[in-house]
């Protein structure tokens, strides 16, 4: 095993005197240190002649050479060999990290450059260090940082080849989970999210928007996100080129409402709204409609949301199932349940967080009043005398429920007495280590349109109680595919180049008159304009006007539009 200048790496491979082809050494030693991750640390600095450039008919020193040959190019290098040359004139000429740092190790010491030339239609070999790509053509850099840096990646050599992007005819795919919102797709979403802001700046709500990368210790911190949650989220490590912290897409809006809210040292009570995607590894991309009171009170707080979102939906003239349940009262029959097992206690958790309080039916096969209690709840008709036939058998068989359905039902009794129709159901899913109060769905065609409830906020200068609601954008836009199109109703044509500064004075006229008008031919224009030297002429479906002033046109305009 011959030394390297960076420690005692062994070779796999050497070149024998005789030929030209390299034969094969014992592999190196596991326990050998690696002194520097590049490809140079791989090769014996005591190589005088390079193998047989198989890849090109000429090698690096620009001299023509038979396939199979030996190549006369000299290993290593010196400084004044025309490969040196070419990487520093190179480097000067391109800027390039890569290549500037090359020259510089080439200066210092010139056994640490390595040029090699570029493959021959995709044919031959390269001696590259095992899983960095084709191209990388000088391994004076560390390959870890070329990695981490792949804008490094730059032309070293005149005649090599490097990874930049070509125009391929090969269309490019959409990343897996995203997707485009087209124009019709647009109209609709829209329709919707003017409604939702309209009906929420109303109750004095305004608009916010957070990152789209956040950190990902926001969410572990706040504890709002399960393990299964994180595992979906999209994570990654923010470089810098030596460390990093793990950053996520944002995954819920709520967290990062809260966060900005602390950040911006905005008092409770705090009316915040938002329009924005989350990204969920099962879901991908999500569009949400949201709001957050921070600091709101216990049933004033969740009256005025609930009002919000059922305003919104009575806006967008959908009907809507409103669904409540208190998390109280599920809590309370898992801590009637008596389990002291904390992963029993867990698995209970979340078996009531998907099922609700059937879940708990099972436990309380010993306990007749508690499981009355239940059965009562699980097969009542959703009408807000059941709340009064459960706070009745809470007296005696799950009494720490009793207070959570006090609350639930002042909630539902303002609702009815001001003609919104509720429903309680105590079968619905929601987050045990979210929400704290009254949760709520709102349910429509298809499923569940939308969510919400009273949670604690998490993490330093939270308010004690907040409550908000988020609805599936991207389910309820596909309701509203009918919605009218904003593209221009007025086409403007100048009939000479001369006529262009004409056409250019009468759209802006338009277009302060609140007439949508665009220059040249539209799709979706149902007017046409042609401004020529002698005026202005207009045409629709069942009408036209010659040689018409501007006022005649805008008149004509509006009359038709």
């Amino acid at each position: 095993m011959r030394p390297t200048s960076r420690g005692s790496i062994p070779s796999s491979t050497a070149v024998s005197p005789s030929t030209s082809e390299p034969t094969r050494r014992t592999p190196r030693s596991p326990k050998a240190p690696r002194m520097w991750a590049s490809k140079c640390s791989r090769r014996p600095r005591s190589w005088t002649t390079r193998p047989a450039c198989r890849s090109s008919p000429t090698c690096s020193a620009g001299s023509s050479i038979a396939p199979g040959a030996s190549s006369p190019c000299r290993w290593p290098p010196s400084p004044t060999s025309p490969s040196a040359r070419a990487c520093a004139t190179t480097a000067r000429t391109t800027g390039s990290t890569a290549t500037r740092a090359t020259t510089r190790h080439a200066a210092r010491r010139p056994g640490w450059m390595t040029p090699r030339a570029a493959p021959a239609g995709g044919t031959g070999t390269d001696r590259r260090p095992r899983g960095s790509p084709r191209g990388l053509l000088c391994g004076c850099l560390p390959w870890r940082r070329l990695r981490a840096n792949p804008l490094h990646w730059r032309v070293a050599m005149p005649d090599q080849v490097t990874p930049v992007a070509t125009p391929s005819a090969v269309p490019v795919p959409r990343a897996r989970g995203m997707r485009d919102l087209l124009p019709e797709q647009m109209r609709a979403f829209r329709h919707l999210e003017d409604a939702f802001r309209e009906v929420s700046r109303h109750w004095g709500y305004e608009e916010i928007r957070t990152p789209t990368v956040e950190s990902y210790s926001l969410f572990t911190s706040a504890g709002a996100l399960s393990p299964e949650m994180l595992a979906g989220a999209y994570t990654f490590l923010d470089w810098d080129g030596w460390s990093g912290e793990r950053v996520m897409l944002r995954y819920d809006s709520t967290i990062p409402v809260a966060r900005a809210a602390a950040d911006a040292g905005i008092e409770p009570p705090a009316r915040l709204l938002y329009v924005q995607s989350v990204f969920r590894g099962a879901e991908g991309e999500d569009w949400q409609c949201g709001l957050e009171y921070l600091g709101a009170p216990p049933v004033v707080g969740d009256l005025e949301v609930l009002a919000v979102a059922a305003d919104t939906f009575a806006a967008l003239s959908l009907p809507v199932d409103l669904r409540l349940t208190h998390a109280g009262v599920a809590r309370a029959a898992v801590d009637a349940a008596g389990l002291t097992d904390v992963l029993a206690r867990r698995a209970l958790l979340d078996d009531v967080a998907g099922n609700g309080l059937a879940a708990v039916q099972d436990a309380f096969t010993g306990d007749p009043a508690a499981l009355a209690f239940v059965q009562a709840a699980l097969g009542g008709s959703g009408e807000l005398a059941l709340v009064d036939n459960l706070i009745a058998l809470a007296r005696t068989g799950l009494p720490s429920a009793a207070a959570p359905l006090e609350e639930l039902r002042e909630v539902a009794a303002a609702l009815v007495a001001t003609g919104r129709a509720v429903a309680i159901d105590f079968t619905l899913p929601f987050d045990f280590d979210y929400y704290s109060g009254v949760t709520w769905e709102l349910r429509g065609e298809g499923g569940a349109w939308g969510r919400g409830g009273r949670y604690q906020p998490a993490g330093p200068g939270a308010p004690e109680s907040a409550c908000g609601f988020a609805l599936d954008a991207d389910r309820l836009s596909g309701h509203f595919a009918d919605a009218p199109s904003r593209g221009a109703s007025v086409a403007i044509v100048a009939e000479r180049a001369a006529g262009l500064a004409g056409a250019l004075r009468l759209a802006s006229s338009l277009h302060r008159h609140g007439i949508s008008a665009a220059l040249g031919d539209a799709r979706d224009a149902s007017i046409r304009l042609i401004v020529g030297p002698e005026g202005i002429s207009a045409s629709s479906s069942d009408s036209s006007l010659d040689r018409a002033t501007l006022d005649e046109v805008v008149q004509f305009v509006l009359q038709h539009k």
